[in-house]
């Protein structure tokens, strides 16, 4: 009911639009973030790796 009244004042017409606003966003942060975390372990990993190479 909120997304109507708000859809409304912002001048979006189907209240479903408002939620694709919010939603589209938020899921790329994440995405984004998530890769960030990926690469960044990925980078620890292939360090420690190489160092237990050079080690042996």
């Amino acid at each position: 009911m909120v997304a109507c009244f708000e859809s409304a004042r912002l001048g979006i017409h189907d209240p479903e639009d408002l939620y694709y606003l919010v939603w589209v966003p938020i899921e790329l942060i994440a995405a984004a973030l998530a890769y960030a975390a990926i690469m960044k372990l990925w980078r620890w990993y292939q360090g420690r790796n190489a160092a237990w190479r050079d080690s042996a």
